[in-house]
């Protein structure tokens, strides 16, 4: 009964077999094992660092509903529909991309000397990005 699917988001109950297999699809770090407890660590692309322990042999022993709910929200920070996608269809779960060190817009000194020393308008500085500005600049100041 325990490993019927249902309809809708309800899922059949988690065992610890199934965190593994998610720790394994998404390529967590196994971090240790000690006795029957592995722990794993994920490294995300924004800095974060997520860990997460199979306590007790990995098995087919299903994990209480309250239990479930704190490993995916505090240890694999996902859903419980990521977390199935990924072990049965071996979906990743989306994770967040890394920080943008480029500046969302130009500087205004970079404005500033486009105008002076290019001439350019308002609406041509505008279409450009931060590359393409600094690129424009080094190009006529090579060019005197």
């Amino acid at each position: 009964m325990a490993d019927r699917r249902m309809s809708g988001n309800t899922h059949r109950a988690a065992t610890r077999h199934d965190h593994n297999e998610f720790c394994v699809t998404e390529e967590w770090k196994l971090l240790r094992t000690v006795n029957h407890h592995r722990t794993y660590t994920l490294t995300l692309l924004d800095g974060r660092i997520l860990r997460t322990r199979i306590s007790h042999p990995v098995g087919r022993d299903t994990y209480a509903p309250s239990m479930l709910s704190h490993i995916l929200r505090d240890q694999l920070d996902c859903t419980k529909d990521q977390f199935f996608q990924c072990v049965d269809h071996k979906t990743l779960p989306p994770r967040p991309a890394p920080p943008n060190s480029e500046p969302q817009g130009l500087d205004l000194k970079v404005v500033y000397q486009l105008k002076q020393a290019l001439n350019l308008p308002d609406t041509e500085i505008m279409r450009l990005s931060v590359a393409q500005a600094h690129q424009m600049l080094a190009d006529h100041y090579n060019n005197l």
